[in-house]
C-alpha cells in the first residue's frame, strides 16, 4: 500500500502556502479540502478545475488571499488537507504546522 504524501512550501514574505501532492492515491478534486481557522477551500476551487478532476502526484495548488482560500498563511497557522468523500468519513491526509 502506498502512503499518501502532501508537501508544503511556505512563502512567508507573500503569506502564501504552496501545497503539492507528492505521491500516493489519486483523489477527486472536489473531495479534497484545505482548511484552517482562517480559511477553507476545495482543491478544485483553488486549481480552477472540475470537481471530478483527478488530483495526483505532481499536482499543486496555492493558498492565499487572492484565491478561493481567501486568507493569508502565516507562521503559526495550522492547515489541514482533508479527504471527504460524498459518502463516508473525513480523513486528514496531512497537516502543516507553520
Amino acid at each position: 500500500m502506498t502512503t499518501d504524501r502532501i508537501s508544503f512550501q511556505h512563502i512567508e514574505g507573500s503569506s502564501v502556502l504552496i501545497v503539492t501532492h507528492d505521491r500516493g492515491s489519486e483523489f477527486d478534486a472536489g473531495n479534497l479540502t484545505l482548511r484552517s481557522g482562517d480559511g477553507s477551500a476545495r482543491w478544485h476551487e483553488l486549481a480552477g478545475s472540475g470537481e471530478t478532476t483527478p488530483v495526483g502526484p505532481g499536482d499543486t495548488v496555492q493558498l492565499s488571499t487572492d484565491n478561493a482560500y481567501g486568507a493569508c498563511v502565516n507562521s503559526g497557522d495550522r492547515i489541514r488537507v482533508v479527504y471527504a468523500p460524498p459518502a463516508g468519513n473525513e480523513t486528514v491526509l496531512e497537516t502543516w504546522d507553520g
